[in-house]
């Protein structure tokens, strides 16, 4: 029964990480400058910089980027680094995130809907 309960929270959240994925329409779409933003390697990729600027509102923004690599402290990145790539990605991106999470969250745990 425990299982059964909690196999929709990893639908979910495998869902949520399909929707982070760059497919070239979204890149156009989200990224202002598709061709050279998010293209190289670097430890602040698209969906982590998203986990960021979800997740950023308790602390300063050095504070909760060093909490954010703690695990990895070679990988930690500058706040201008971090400030450079959120302005990256078009306000329109976030908006459609809240209206496919709160979508994926209610077909995932219709028990929830009021």
């Amino acid at each position: 029964m425990r299982c059964t309960s909690i196999r929709p929270i990893f639908r979910y959240f495998s869902a949520l990480r399909r929707r982070l994925a760059l497919t070239p329409r979204r890149r156009r779409q989200y990224i202002y400058d598709p061709d050279r933003t998010f293209v190289r390697r670097s430890p602040l990729t698209f969906a982590r910089t998203v986990s960021l600027v979800v997740d950023l509102a308790r602390q300063s923004l050095a504070v909760e980027l060093g909490r954010f690599f703690r695990w990895r402290p070679e990988d930690i990145v500058t706040k201008s680094a971090f400030c450079q790539r959120r302005k990256a990605i078009t306000p329109t991106f976030f908006k459609d995130l809240f209206v496919q999470t709160s979508r994926l969250f209610y077909r995932h745990f219709p028990r929830h809907r009021r």
